[in-house]
């Protein structure tokens, strides 16, 4: 997870086809962290990972998606973030509100 976060300093679109697969990564910190790099990388394009990623089983990923929607967000992705106002994750209920709050 430290080395995804630090090549996300200095990482390029070569390194998304290795981070990739790491979406789906059996750690939550893990895919968490891939989630940060996609965003640090790919900019808006990145959009598409962070918008599936709410609906992960971990409050980590969900709430590393909120946070990194920040500027990505369009109406067809309200719904399911003003849903998560409603999550069992107090960290995922206060990243959705402040993401909410940013609109």
């Amino acid at each position: 997870m430290l080395a995804i976060d630090a090549l996300r300093r200095v990482g390029t679109e070569d390194e998304w086809r290795v981070i990739f697969p790491l979406l789906k990564h059996e750690s939550a910190s893990v895919r968490s962290a891939a989630i940060r790099f996609a965003r640090a990388v790919l900019g808006d394009r990145a959009k598409e990972f962070l918008s599936n990623a709410l609906t992960d089983p971990a409050p980590l990923v969900r709430e590393n998606a909120l946070d990194e929607l920040d500027g990505l967000v369009t109406n067809d992705l309200r719904p399911i973030i003003t849903s998560l106002l409603q999550d069992e994750s107090p960290s995922v209920r206060e990243a959705a509100q402040s993401l909410l709050d940013t609109l």
